[in-house]
């Protein structure tokens, strides 16, 4: 695992935080997906892979997690890269 100071984490494993993570992953930082569900991070950490880009293999940096307390302790920054109906819920479930 890395320095919390490296990892950026990113709320939300759809098309645009798996692209917005690969992206940060070639330029030498630590993402850190935060997804709601785990067959959707078991597949990025288990294939490197997304349903949104299955051509494309991700990043040995990129990684996901279901767990936010995991994922509010492992990033010093956040992006939020989810749909402007579910940001309100997620960053509810976040600032628990």
């Amino acid at each position: 695992m890395s320095r919390s100071s490296d990892t950026v984490g990113i709320v939300g494993a759809g098309s645009f935080g798996v692209a917005l993570a690969a992206m940060l992953a070639r330029a030498g930082r630590e993402p850190l997906l935060w997804a709601q569900r785990e067959d959707v991070a078991k597949q990025i950490n288990d294939e490197r892979r997304c349903q949104s880009f299955p051509e494309q293999k991700l990043p040995a940096s990129v990684r996901a997690v279901t767990d936010v307390q995991e994922f509010a302790d492992s990033a010093r920054f956040l992006i939020v890269a989810v749909s402007s109906e579910t940001v309100r819920s997620r960053l509810r479930i976040l600032g628990t």
